[in-house]
């Protein structure tokens, strides 16, 4: 499972649609080693900044990557406008609070070549992408093994599937697909 965290972590900084979160939570309900659970988010996260230094360097390099960007679920213009305005105006603090915006990685990964170097992109990149991630395996963790310790490995499942179904149904009907 951890190759697997490994390449939604690069396939979500690329073209994939769905954070690596969900695989990210499913681990922490599964594992018993808080450590384990620690490790593969910094795998993940190692996943995520090859990903997002393809990225960077394809649009460096002259690739129109916007206008393949917009062929994938749950981007849109408006999205691309935002993060211009965050980078042009903050670089640490676009990449740090892009995340609660509900913005994709890959923009600004497509976008920073124009407003940063790749060497700062990454610097801020690796802890941003580090918190968000460890926050989610955190929660999911203590969720499953203290606070509902006593549910069944089927009855954790279920609530894993309902938020992440529900949570994606919402950021859909509020993003668009």
């Amino acid at each position: 499972m951890v190759i697997a965290i490994f390449i939604w972590g690069f396939a979500e900084s690329t073209l994939f649609f769905i954070i690596p979160d969900v695989l990210l939570s499913l681990y922490a309900i599964q594992k018993n080693g808080f450590v384990r659970v620690i490790l593969a988010n910094f795998i993940c996260v190692l996943g995520a900044i090859v990903g997002g230094t393809i990225t960077y360097s394809l649009s460096a390099g002259g690739t129109d990557l916007i206008n393949v960007l917009m062929n994938v679920p749950a981007i849109h213009p408006h999205m691309v406008e935002h993060v211009h305005e965050q980078l042009s105006s903050n670089v640490f603090v676009a990449l740090i609070t892009g995340p609660l915006f509900g913005v994709p990685y890959k923009i600004f990964a497509s976008v920073a070549p124009e407003y940063t170097s790749l060497a700062i992109f990454l610097m801020v990149s690796i802890p941003a992408r580090l918190a968000r991630f460890l926050f989610i395996s955190i929660l999911s963790y203590m969720l499953s093994h203290y606070v509902f310790k006593q549910l069944s490995m089927t009855a954790k499942y279920c609530v894993w599937s309902a938020v992440w179904l529900i949570g994606y149904g919402i950021y859909f009907c509020i993003i668009g697909f």
